[in-house]
């Protein structure tokens, strides 16, 4: 009676379903994936972590240096950076299928500070509601 061995599956583009990975990986397979299936796997992952910090926040404005997780904030800094090479016709890394996913959870690509007027107006719908301009550090209708 010989010990069971963990099999070893080489070559494997036949998977990038980050749930069957895990299940692999997790119960002693080495999987040596090609270049383009490890990346994919990896931002299989990175998308995962981005959708659970949006259930959480109810946002997917994962901060640049987020503490709880700088891999996720760094990849996401790369998304945006990526998506304005393939908007500016350079070669980029981000794929199409990827976008539509990112844009699915609400996304935010461009992340610079919006005008002065639209805070105000922001503001001005706050008083009017509210009758007062004291609004909570983290006020749910407007994140931001």
């Amino acid at each position: 009676n010989q010990p069971h061995e963990k099999k070893r599956k080489t070559n494997s583009d036949t998977t990038s379903n980050p749930n069957e990975l895990n299940y692999l990986t997790e119960n002693g397979y080495n999987i040596n994936l090609s270049r383009k299936a490890a990346q994919q796997y990896q931002w299989n992952q990175r998308y995962n972590e981005l959708l659970n910090f949006t259930k959480i926040t109810g946002h997917a404005r994962v901060p640049r240096m987020y503490t709880h997780n700088p891999r996720l904030g760094n990849w996401v800094r790369h998304q945006r950076k990526s998506y304005k090479k393939l908007q500016n016709g350079k070669p980029s890394g981000i794929e199409e299928h990827q976008i539509q996913l990112l844009n699915k959870v609400g996304f935010e690509w461009d992340l610079s500070p919006q005008p002065w007027e639209t805070k105000y107006e922001q503001l001005a719908s706050f008083v009017e509601k509210n009758g007062h301009a004291r609004i909570p550090g983290k006020f749910p209708e407007n994140p931001t």
